[in-house]
């Protein structure tokens, strides 16, 4: 089982719920009351730990189970379940990057810095989704024909119909989060230097407005055909 654990509290009463990521099947839960623990810290990791022994002593087979950033269960999981796999919940994990982002970003010498370097990520990163989706197979409609699109085009100043593509694939995401996750627990590298000053510049947005009227996608399409039989 691929397990995923969630944490609630209500009150004097911690609920825990295990939920199968296959199924998606909530298989388990345990109720934990704030008589039988010293604090709501140790609330939630009893009853992790009650539910995680009831469905291991069932014979359940836990490949992964997936938490909350809890340091508490990190450090159970490590010390006593060292079979399991434990991974992260994304969420969690972006959540908190993103509040630290914005705490760093409302100090007066970080403002225009992280304006600039969050510019920066931005195009890296729709760079590496363009290169890790050159190729994709065309769109098609139900009855198998290619499918277009009509767009004005600022380098011929004309309508076009242009090809549509298939959806793009993230799988890329997985693999930078990875990477991104074994430098952060790399204690050699400094993540704390200070970020070079830069001064902002104002940009003049360009018009996206074509000075023609829109043809018919029917004549485009015909046109976009012809030129790509041409070639043949």
């Amino acid at each position: 089982m691929r397990g995923a654990t969630a944490q609630v509290s209500v009150q004097n009463i911690a609920r825990t719920l295990f939920k199968d990521d296959a199924t998606k099947e909530i298989v388990h839960f345990e109720f934990v009351q704030v008589t039988e623990a010293s604090s709501s810290v140790a609330m939630e990791v009893l009853g992790f730990q009650r539910g995680l022994d009831y469905l291991l002593e069932r014979g359940v087979d836990i490949e992964v189970i997936t938490t909350d950033r809890s340091p508490s269960i990190r450090k159970l999981l490590k010390d006593n379940y060292r079979s399991i796999r434990h991974e992260l919940d994304p969420w969690h994990v972006s959540k908190s990057v993103k509040k630290n982002l914005v705490s760093i970003s409302n100090k007066k010498d970080n403002k225009d810095s992280l304006q600039t370097y969050c510019m920066r990520a931005r195009t890296q990163l729709a760079i590496i989704d363009h290169n890790n989706n050159i190729g994709r197979p065309l769109a098609t409609t139900q009855q198998g024909q290619p499918k277009h699109k009509v767009v004005y085009s600022r380098q011929t100043q004309q309508w076009v119909a242009k090809p549509m593509y298939g959806r793009t694939t993230q799988d890329f995401r997985n693999d930078l989060m990875e990477r991104v996750w074994r430098r952060r627990e790399d204690r050699t590298i400094v993540l704390s230097e200070p970020l070079p000053h830069h001064r902002r510049r104002r940009r003049r947005l360009l018009r996206n407005i074509a000075p023609v009227p829109r043809p018919d996608k029917s004549e485009l399409v015909a046109q976009a055909r012809s030129r790509y039989m041409s070639m043949f």
